[in-house]
């Protein structure tokens, strides 16, 4: 019977427990979140949310998201922290009807993964 250990919500098989323990103690994240999506955009806000990190690429526990963005289709001069590992963000203070591009990345107890590709481009609505 092969047992199982439960592991920051992963399966790990108990035979790669050391291999996996240190792997995930010691590494960044080896994936990025998916399925960013924009949602209640409005003339000058967007709440953005995404799915979780592979299980296997998180390497640890994810403790927070970095959301990288800026104007236009390429550029990106903004990063925002989020304080939790909750998978949506209200973003506030964009200009009206204006595009923005945004990516994300996952961030546990060693560093910051790589951010999700590709991103999400949208416009915020114009003012009345």
């Amino acid at each position: 019977m092969h047992q199982f250990l439960q592991l920051v919500g992963c399966k790990i098989s108990v035979r790669e427990d050391v291999i996996r323990t240190f792997r995930w103690y010691f590494a960044a994240p080896t994936g990025s979140p998916g399925a960013l999506i924009a949602t209640s955009i409005t003339f000058t806000s967007i709440t953005l949310s995404w799915t979780e990190i592979n299980c296997l690429d998180r390497n640890g526990i994810i403790t927070r998201y970095m959301i990288k963005y800026g104007e236009g289709h390429t550029t990106m001069d903004r990063i925002i922290g989020t304080k939790t590992n909750d998978t949506f963000y209200l973003i506030t203070g964009l200009k009206p009807y204006t595009t923005y591009n945004f990516i994300i990345a996952g961030v546990n107890s060693v560093k910051t993964g790589p951010f999700s590709s590709p991103g999400i481009v949208f416009k915020t609505m114009a003012s009345s």
